[in-house]
C-alpha cells in the first residue's frame, strides 16, 4: 500500500487488513508484490496466474464524508451546491490555514531567452533557512514556497539567492544577498550570463500568500467542473460551491484534496478559495468517488 509492504500476508479467504491514517484524505494504491507462496483453493499457481496477479492492482479513498448535500438552482442557471463534511468520529475537518510565502519569476540566459531546468535557491544569513524552487518549465518560470524572515524581526530581510542550472552553480556558495520585504510573496526575476555571471532583477512584493487547506470538487463523465465560486469549509465541516448551468441533468462525484496553493486574497474558514489553480485534472492520490448527486 503506496509503497509500505503490508507485513501479513492475505488469509484464505483472500482478505487482507493493516492500519490506515484516516486524519488525510488520500487515495490509497494497493498492488500485489508477492505470489511465490499464493495458492488458489490450496493449488499452486501457474506461471501465468502468478503473472496476472503480480500486475493487480486497485485501491480505496480516505476522506472526510459529504453530507447533507443539497443542489439548488439559482436565478441566473447556475447551480449552487451545499453539504458538510464529517470524520469518522463526526469531527470537522482542520479548516484552512497560512503555510507560507511565495517566491516566483523567470530565469532567461544572456540572450533573454528562457531558461528550462534551473533551480532558485535562497537561504537566511544564519543559514538556518532554505528553499529550493521548483525547477523552471520552458518559459523560464519557477516558483517556491518561501518565508522573508530570519530568528530577528529585521525588514528588509537579507537572502542570500543562488541559481543551480546544468551543472553551473551560479552564485558559488554564498550566493549574491538580496532584500525581500518581511513575510511577503514576492517576483524575482533572474538574468544568466556568462560562465557563472548573473544578474538579479530587485525583488518586488507580491500581495497573496500560500495556504493550506480541505478542498472539496466534483467531476461529470470523467472530467473536472470548475466552479464559478466556491468556499472553504468552515468550523463546521460546512462548504459550498456553484457550479455552472452545464452540470444540470448530470450527476456530480465529489472528491476531496488537501491542497498547498497561492491566493491572492487572504484565505478564512467559510471564505472564497482562489480558483485561479483549481485543477484541471485530480492526481493518483486524491481521493474520489466520496459521493454522488444527481442535479435536475
Amino acid at each position: 500500500m503506496d509503497r509500505y509492504r503490508i507485513p501479513r500476508a492475505t488469509a484464505k479467504d483472500g482478505t487482507f487488513h493493516t492500519d490506515v491514517d484516516i486524519t488525510i484524505p488520500q487515495r490509497r494504491v494497493i498492488r500485489v508484490v508477492g505470489a511465490s507462496r499464493a495458492t488458489v483453493h490450496g493449488h499452486a499457481l501457474t506461471a501465468g496466474q502468478r503473472t496476472a496477479l503480480l500486475g493487480a492492482s486497485g485501491g480505496f479513498s480516505v476522506g472526510y464524508r459529504p453530507q447533507g448535500l443539497r443542489a439548488q438552482r439559482q436565478k441566473d442557471g447556475s447551480i449552487l451546491v451545499t453539504g458538510r463534511l464529517l470524520g469518522a468520529s463526526g469531527q470537522a475537518p482542520p479548516t484552512v490555514h497560512l503555510l507560507t510565502y511565495q517566491l516566483a519569476g523567470t530565469i532567461t540566459n544572456a540572450s533573454g531567452n528562457p531558461v528550462q531546468g534551473a533551480v532558485v535557491i535562497t537561504r537566511t544569513q544564519d543559514r538556518d533557512f532554505w528553499t529550493h524552487s521548483s525547477a523552471s518549465d520552458a518559459n523560464g518560470h519557477y516558483s517556491s514556497f518561501y518565508a522573508a524572515s530570519d530568528e530577528t524581526s529585521a525588514d528588509p530581510v537579507i537572502l542570500a539567492v543562488g541559481v543551480a542550472s546544468g551543472g553551473i552553480s551560479y552564485g558559488g556558495t554564498l550566493g549574491t544577498n538580496t532584500s525581500f520585504k518581511r513575510l511577503q510573496s514576492a517576483t524575482l526575476n533572474i538574468k544568466l550570463g556568462n560562465g557563472t555571471a548573473y544578474t538579479i532583477q530587485p525583488p518586488t512584493a507580491q500581495v497573496g500568500a500560500v495556504y493550506s487547506g480541505l478542498v472539496v470538487g466534483v467531476t461529470t463523465g470523467g472530467r473536472v467542473v470548475k466552479p464559478l465560486a466556491e468556499r472553504w469549509p468552515d468550523a463546521n465541516g460546512s462548504f459550498s460551491m456553484r457550479l455552472p448551468a452545464s452540470v444540470r441533468g448530470k450527476t456530480l462525484h465529489f472528491w476531496e484534496n488537501l491542497r498547498q496553493s497561492f491566493s491572492r486574497f487572504p484565505a478564512r474558514p467559510g471564505g472564497a478559495i482562489d480558483l485561479a489553480t483549481w485543477p484541471s485534472q485530480l492526481g493518483d492520490a486524491v481521493p474520489a468517488g466520496l459521493a454522488t448527486l444527481p442535479v435536475r
